[in-house]
């Protein structure tokens, strides 16, 4: 998603001034609007677009298992939470063992 900056700012290594548009990760749009880089009025996705559960922290993780209905079993440490959801086939584009694929 293209954005305008209302301020200054480093974004993925790169520094852009103020007026630069910008190619954003629309994910990245609440952050960007929090930290006052650009406007409040800026539409929000209503869904984030990143899916990657390699690229998400710990609290995403969990937060994708709990909207998902993954069963983490105690787990609590990043390693433990990714390799629950990878078992369960959730967020790398394929679908759990005994899915509804494997019923048709």
């Amino acid at each position: 998603m293209k954005v305008t900056l209302i301020a200054g700012a480093k974004y993925k290594k790169e520094f852009y001034q103020t007026g630069d548009e910008v190619e954003v990760e629309s994910i990245h749009i609440p952050e960007l609007i929090k930290a006052k880089v650009i406007s409040p009025d800026t539409e929000v996705p209503d869904e984030p677009v990143e899916t990657d559960v390699n690229k998400m922290n710990l609290a995403q993780l969990k937060d994708h298992a709990e909207q998902n209905s993954i069963d983490l079993a105690g787990a609590t440490k990043k390693e433990d939470v990714l390799a629950a959801i990878l078992k369960a086939g959730e967020g790398n584009g394929t679908e759990p063992q005994g899915s509804a694929a494997d019923q048709a």
